[in-house]
């Protein structure tokens, strides 16, 4: 291994070389472009002004890519000094840096170079030039002509090989997921075409078209041809890309037959034991998969699909979903070993649970490999098992990727949070079972700048805001939490803003929107009638003359539970200490004094004929906003959403009442 970095580092060093000296004529160019013109003026054979003028656009952010590029060469260096790598990243430098073939940059080699150098000397002490110097427009004339490509291959090699750079420690299969305009497809087609080491990108592009080949080419290695095709450019200004696409199942299927001749050639000479071939492999976990139908290879090149009531039909009839599942597995199986296998879009056509059957599949019959998905499914995201998970922040080529590896959290689910930092906005966690939930049609309306999220009751809504806020992978997003007003004390209340957590000055959302100022707006907005807002008033009094003992009982609990749940106990040294002050929580006294407090309250609302007091704490839920509230209007808690969306006079004030007097 000593030996092979020591030749990554050399070929790394030649790639600086070759990049710093294309630098150097980019800046002469740019720095003397009318000395050009007059120069090429004299001999308009050897250069033409429309390549020269083609030539300079973008050329000072051109410059800039070649000045990263030998940052980024350093840095590679530095990465490989005595650290052990693995074996997919040794296979990938292997093919990437030592396949290099440096007679095809001939225009930046060491004698070119040297012949610019005195060419550029000659002009700045305005001598005339010699025969050898004249001929070096011809070197000027191929850098207008090529540099381009001289760029986009040097550059592309640099900025690949940082890619696999940066992720080279990483021992697991990689996952990476993003929000959408963050660049995934654009790291995944920068890729494309610009590799030789052992790495197969497996394209979202594909059209799933088969044909039963009329004619093969003798001497012809498809499997080769197939590898190629994994490495090859792919991008929809491809002037060949329906070509491409279009014969890349057939050229598959090619490949896998000719595996199969090989090895019953090999079988058959007893050049080595009976082996499965790939193309019975293939059709082996394919038919494990699609249970219904079975794949017959019935002569060399032809394949059809079978029914289990013998109905045959072409392959070609094959749905997309049914022909994804052949096209993965073949491809899988037949990457490189020890190779990267990138796959752009893996759920495409599949549903989820094949799709992720099929790749557990493939990732056990392919553990030599690393695979590396890039996915818009967050379900298939968090299906595989041993992996890491990388968000992508950004990607800008040629060498600007930010992303970050998402932890494990210890509270909040994984599907969860990567939903969280896909919608860019912070998020606000609400108390509720889903989106159907009062709590969330409410909140997700008033702080309608947040990402608002339903995660069942308070406990989840403290702990995922602690969590999230408290996670250094999530960038720049907050996390804040409403619960419910739930009998809290003012100390409980102060501590939780602390942690971005806000309680509800009212029992329960139900309460709220159950203020007398909605009650009589809605009755404005619906034409309602009047005299019901009198009857709702008398029906909350009647409500808690009846329930008074249970609701007291109640506040009594919650005060106790929250106590002991949410560790306001101040004892941390004296174990005796810590018995003395649970007992003092739960002596019978604490009790009693709880429940007479709320009964009390209660009992004096309802002899002060006190509504707005007690619409605040009363514990109710559906009997208030659905009991009450339906009989005020039909179906009460809709109206209310729909007039908050349909009348803009009706969402203010509920803003006004619910979010700016409170939050």
């Amino acid at each position: 291994m000593i030996e092979e970095i020591r030749a990554y580092k050399e070929q790394l060093v030649k790639f600086k070389e070759y990049i710093s000296v294309l630098k150097k004529y980019y800046i002469w160019i740019i720095n003397n472009k009318a000395k050009i013109e007059s120069i090429v003026n004299i001999d308009k054979q050897r250069v033409l002004l429309d390549q020269i003028h083609g030539f300079y656009i973008n050329l000072d952010f051109r410059i800039e890519n070649l000045s990263e590029a030998e940052q980024n060469i350093d840095q590679i260096k530095d990465n490989l000094e005595g650290e052990s790598i693995s074996t997919q990243y040794n296979n990938y430098l292997n093919k990437e840096l030592l396949s290099i073939n440096w007679s095809n940059y001939h225009l930046v080699n060491e004698y070119n170079h040297g012949n610019f150098n005195i060419f550029v000397e000659t002009h700045r002490l305005e001598q005339q030039l010699s025969q050898n110097e004249y001929q070096f427009l011809d070197v000027l004339g191929s850098i207008f002509h090529q540099g381009k490509n001289y760029e986009h291959e040097l550059i592309g090699k640099i900025a690949s090989i940082k890619v696999f750079d940066q992720i080279r420690t990483i021992e697991n299969n990689i996952v990476i997921i993003g929000p959408n305009g963050s660049g995934k497809s654009t790291f995944a087609r920068s890729l494309n075409g610009k590799l030789s080491g052992t790495i197969s990108i497996i394209s979202a592009q594909h059209l799933l078209v088969y044909k039963n080949p009329s004619q093969i080419i003798v001497g012809r290695n498809m499997q080769e041809d197939v590898r190629e095709f994994q490495k090859s450019l792919k991008l929809g200004s491809d002037e060949n890309l329906v070509s491409l696409v279009t014969k890349d199942l057939e050229n598959l299927l090619i490949a896998l037959y000719e595996e199969k001749a090989e090895r019953a050639d090999k079988y058959y000479d007893q050049a080595e034991v009976r082996k499965k071939s790939i193309l019975d492999q293939t059709i082996e976990i394919w038919e494990s998969l699609i249970t219904h139908r079975k794949l017959i290879h019935s002569s060399r090149y032809s394949i059809h699909v079978e029914t289990y009531d013998n109905i045959q039909y072409e392959f070609n009839s094959l749905s997309d979903g049914e022909k994804a599942v052949f096209y993965f597995i073949g491809h899988v199986l037949l990457a490189e070993k020890d190779s990267y296998i990138l796959i752009d879009e893996p759920e495409n056509h599949l549903h989820l649970s094949i799709c992720i059957k099929l790749w557990n599949i493939l990732e056990s019959k392919r553990s030599d490999c690393k695979f590396i998905y890039i996915t818009h499914d967050l379900d298939f995201a968090i299906s595989r098992n041993d992996k890491a998970l990388i968000w992508n922040k950004d990607y800008k080529a040629p060498f600007s990727w930010d992303f970050s590896i998402i932890k494990e959290d210890e509270y909040i689910p994984e599907r969860l949070l990567l939903e969280i930092m896909g919608s860019r906005r912070d998020v606000l966690f609400c108390e509720g079972d889903d989106r159907n939930s009062l709590d969330y049609k409410i909140y997700s309306r008033i702080f309608d700048d947040y990402n608002v999220i339903p995660v069942l009751g308070h406990e989840n809504v403290v702990n995922y805001c602690k969590s999230f806020n408290a996670n250094q992978h999530v960038g720049r997003l907050k996390a804040f939490g409403i619960i419910d007003g739930d009998s809290w004390s003012e100390e409980q209340c102060e501590s939780f803003k602390s942690d971005n957590i806000f309680v509800l000055p009212f029992n329960e959302i139900e309460n709220a929107i159950c203020q007398k100022v909605f009650l009589e707006a809605i009755i404005n907005e619906t034409v309602g009638e009047p005299d019901k807002v009198n009857e709702f008033e008398e029906g909350l009094f009647k409500y808690a003359e009846k329930e008074k003992f249970r609701i007291s009982t109640e506040y009594a609990n919650n005060r106790i539970n929250n106590h002991l749940k949410h560790n306001l106990l101040k004892e941390r040294k004296d174990v005796a200490g810590l018995k003395r002050e649970v007992l003092a929580i739960l002596s019978e006294q604490i009790i009693d004094s709880y429940y007479n407090e709320m009964l009390k309250k209660i009992e004096d609302d309802i002899e002060n004929k006190n509504f707005e007091s007690m619409i605040v704490y009363l514990n109710g839920k559906k009997a208030i906003s659905n009991g009450l509230g339906n009989k005020l209007i039909p179906r009460f808690e809709e109206v209310f959403i729909r007039l908050m969306d349909n009348r803009d006079s009706f969402k203010a004030l509920v803003i006004e009442e619910l979010r700016d007097k409170h939050f």
